[in-house]
């Protein structure tokens, strides 16, 4: 019987480079199969500080595109995955015109986008710019009129 259960892991992120995350991921999943649960560190496809890149909607939609990779990956490998990207939604725009995009943490179980969970606490402070460049949860909550609960 299988006595691992979680597998909390963190790599070296490439700023700028999903393609390489990705495949570091891809990796992991493969190591992974005598594990129930594989944890993936913050922002983990497409980087942390990649600043006002946080801006070109290009390379944001390029980014969002893994998480169907990672779904697979959970497919594949018969795992629960919980990752953060990029969460975009096209149909919002921020005030200065780009769309809205969330610092978002998801959960695929059972081969299937159980859960995506926007930050709540952006940073900003130091060399963190957070609210510059993604909504939080509890804006989001503030504007659809419902408890952040």
């Amino acid at each position: 019987m299988n006595t691992n259960a979680i597998n909390l892991w963190q790599i070296q992120v490439e700023a700028w480079r999903p393609d390489l995350n990705m495949q570091k991921i891809r990796h992991q999943a493969e190591w992974t199969t005598n594990w129930w649960i594989l944890v993936l560190s913050e922002m983990v496809v497409p980087g942390y500080f990649i600043w006002d890149d946080w801006k070109e909607n290009e390379y944001v939609k390029h980014c969002k595109e893994f998480n169907d990779e990672i779904v697979k990956l959970s497919w594949n490998h018969n795992i629960t995955i919980v990752w953060w990207n990029v969460e975009i939604d096209e149909t919002r725009k921020n005030e200065d015109s780009t769309i809205r995009k969330y610092n978002a943490s998801y959960l695929v179980s059972n081969w299937e986008l159980v859960k995506t969970q926007y930050k709540t606490l952006l940073p900003n402070y130091g060399i963190f710019d957070d609210k510059r460049y993604f909504t939080s949860l509890k804006d989001f909550a503030e504007e659809e009129g419902v408890d952040i609960e």
